[in-house]
C-alpha cells in the first residue's frame, strides 16, 4: 500500500488470491478481496487444465462456472476484467521447453507444482492471437468476450508507460 501510487495491481493466475478465494467465498466477501486490485485476470479454460487433472474441479462445467463467477463479481465490484494468456512460451511447439523446466528439480530441492504425478499433461500457455482468445472465451456472451479480450486489455495497456529497465550507457 505504501508504494502503490503509480502502479497497476492485477490479480494473477490460478494461484492468485482472487481465483483461490472465489472457490469458497460468497460474492460479497469476494468483492472485498477484488477491491484491492485494479484489474482481475482470467485465463482460457485450457490454461486451467491441470486443475481438472488434479481434481480441484469436478469437470469443465464447474471450472467454467468458476471463471464466470470471477468475471461477474469483478464487474459488480466495478473493476476491470482482463483476459490474459498466462503466457509461459511463445508457440504451441515451444511447450516442450516448458515441460523440461517443469520436470527439473527446483533450486533448494523439490519439484515444480506441475510435475505432480496426477498431472499427465501441462497446459499449453502459449501466446494466443486475439482470434484465439476470443475463441477460448466463446463460452461467454460475444460482447462480454470482446470486452475482456480486446477492450479491457487495451484499456490497461493504455495506462502503462514504457520504462527503460536497462539503461544504455553507450558502451561505457
Amino acid at each position: 500500500e505504501k508504494y502503490r501510487e503509480g502502479l497497476l495491481i492485477g490479480s494473477g493466475c490460478s494461484e492468485s488470491e482472487v481465483f483461490v478465494e472465489a472457490r469458497s467465498k460468497g460474492e460479497e466477501e469476494l468483492i472485498n478481496t477484488i477491491n484491492f486490485y485494479d484489474y482481475v485476470e482470467v485465463q482460457p479454460l485450457d490454461v486451467y487444465n491441470h486443475l481438472l487433472q488434479m481434481g480441484d474441479f469436478r469437470d469443465i462445467n464447474e471450472l467454467t462456472e468458476h471463471v464466470k463467477k470471477i468475471i461477474r463479481t469483478t464487474k459488480e465490484a466495478g473493476k476491470i476484467v482482463v483476459a490474459t494468456g498466462d503466457v509461459h512460451h511463445f508457440t504451441k511447439e515451444d511447450k516442450i521447453y516448458r515441460e523440461i523446466i517443469v520436470n527439473q528439480k527446483v533450486p533448494g530441492g523439490g519439484r515444480h507444482p506441475l510435475s505432480r504425478s496426477n498431472i499427465t499433461e501441462i497446459p499449453s500457455q502459449h501466446f494466443r492471437t486475439t482470434r484465439e482468445m476470443l475463441e477460448d472465451f466463446s463460452f461467454l456472451d460475444k460482447d462480454l468476450a470482446y470486452e475482456i479480450v480486446v477492450t479491457n486489455t487495451n484499456l490497461i495497456a493504455d495506462q502503462i508507460e514504457e520504462i527503460e529497465v536497462i539503461i544504455d550507457t553507450g558502451g561505457v
